[in-house]
């Protein structure tokens, strides 16, 4: 079984994608050593950039360099390259400049498909990703399926419909994606992203019963992550607290002004960058895990946080909505309410001793998402999208 991954949500040599999540690299290694007769290939779609585009930034003048070399080497693994101009609002312009990608690119595309003898193609969003597996389908036959990421943020058009409705399988990262994706195939299933089982070995240091209440957050600091509201509901805080975060990113510097003009700038604290190993141990020595971010497609951290024991407080109608049942595993809030976010930390602050029962709770929930179960589904659902291809 040999497939095709189409996405723009990989690490890449780019100033805005060498931290990326990794998540579907780490996907295609654990299938790979699960089942040896699994093979994966990699396509990763840029948006399109000339000469003229990378006089305007670096960005572009990276888009630009990746397109004309074509690949990049990742994990030994030699990931194709593919530019598609970009328009998000106008999916009449899109679909025209879809179909001239496509045929640009269709002797590379053909030979990757030939050279890894591809069985089936995973796209992991609703928009581009699934409108050139959708071409792959009509030109070679080949069966795709669509991670439905961005399904809530995408203008559903006729176009994007009908890729959505023509796809073998509709895989949903959460609950609330799912729910969507229900509307346009029947053939819609529920599959999250997995977690390593070191997260299991490192429980938390147990309910700080007394003493000031330890926050955290990891994340790549950028606007949607909606820290500057945490901070905010903090200021008003009238318990003792420390809040940590971990992480850079965009965001960095105005979070970090913002911190300084407020009067809880001595109890914040911007620990940088840290590598992914040790999650664990850091996680571990905090009370609390509080991340906000809307709109957030699933967010393994919260699984990763709930595994060692640590509650997390989350958006409502976000990743974790459907996972966590609020006030039991974690706690979901309104991201826009800075009170909601105020009024759950003061609960918590005010009653420690909730922590030990919640910490249970969610250990619980974290095991659902280990990789050999996430594995195992994936594995049963690409044997039945190539099987009904055959129907």
């Amino acid at each position: 079984m040999n497939i095709l991954v189409i996405s723009s949500v990989m690490p890449a040599p780019l100033s805005g994608k060498k931290r990326e999540n990794d998540v579907l690299f780490k996907t295609a290694n654990l299938h790979e050593d699960a089942n040896n007769r699994v093979r994966y290939a990699f396509l990763f779609v840029v948006p399109y950039s000339n000469f003229i585009l990378s006089l305007f930034s670096k960005k572009w003048k990276e888009y630009r360099t990746l397109r004309k070399k074509g690949y990049y080497l990742h994990e030994n693994r030699k990931i194709e390259v593919i530019a598609v101009p970009s328009f998000r609002s106008d999916y009449l312009v899109k679909r025209f400049l879809i179909n001239i990608c496509f045929n640009f690119y269709r002797k590379r595309l053909k030979s990757t498909i030939v050279k890894n003898h591809i069985d089936l193609v995973h796209a992991h969003n609703v928009g581009t990703d699934a409108a050139l597996a959708a071409k792959i389908n009509a030109r070679y036959k080949i069966p795709y399926v669509i991670t439905t990421r961005n399904i809530h943020n995408n203008r559903i058009t006729s176009y994007v419909r009908k890729n959505l409705s023509m796809a073998k399988l509709l895989i949903s990262l959460t609950p609330t994606l799912k729910r969507i994706a229900d509307n346009f195939n029947e053939n819609s299933i529920l599959i999250p992203h997995g977690i390593d089982d070191v997260f299991f070995s490192h429980p938390s240091k147990g309910a700080n019963i007394s003493g000031k209440l330890k926050v955290v957050t990891i994340c790549r600091l950028l606007n949607w992550k909606n820290i500057d509201k945490v901070l905010c509901a903090l200021e008003k805080a009238d318990f003792d607290f420390n809040y940590d975060i971990y992480g850079d990113g965009p965001d960095e510097e105005r979070l970090k002004k913002m911190v300084d003009s407020l009067s809880i700038k001595n109890k914040v604290a911007f620990k940088g960058y840290t590598n992914y190993a040790s999650i664990p141990s850091i996680l571990g020595q905090y009370d609390v895990f509080v991340l906000v971010s809307y709109p957030e497609t699933f967010g393994r951290i919260y699984i990763e946080s709930m595994a060692v024991g640590v509650p997390v407080i989350a958006a409502k109608g976000c990743g974790m909505d459907g996972f966590v049942a609020d006030g039991k595993e974690g706690f979901l809030i309104d991201h826009e309410n800075v009170d909601s976010i105020l009024n759950v930390l003061t609960h918590i602050a005010e009653n420690r001793a909730i922590l030990t029962n919640i910490s249970q709770h969610s250990r619980l929930l974290a095991r659902h998402f280990i990789w050999s179960n996430v594995i195992g589904k994936i594995n049963d659902s690409y044997l039945k999208a190539i099987k009904w291809q055959t129907f």
